[in-house]
């Protein structure tokens, strides 16, 4: 329940503050939208980039060994 709460209210409560200030035709509501949606996707696939990096001897050795040789 705790879960399911702390991913649904910041979009309900975000939803209901933008339908509040905006009308349904503004195209910058839908855009701060989907800015968030991108966003919370994003994150997701980073922060399990990082448990990745932080827990996987191997993985870790590989992507410094990768940055070294960019720099």
């Amino acid at each position: 329940m705790e879960y399911i709460l702390n991913k649904a209210c910041p979009y309900l409560i975000l939803g209901f503050l933008l339908f509040y200030n905006f009308k349904l035709t503004d195209v910058s509501l839908y855009g701060i939208i989907g800015s968030v949606l991108f966003i919370d996707c994003y994150s997701r696939r980073i922060g399990r980039a990082m448990g990745e990096y932080e827990n996987n001897a191997e993985f870790r050795k590989m992507i410094d060994e990768s940055v070294e040789e960019d720099s």
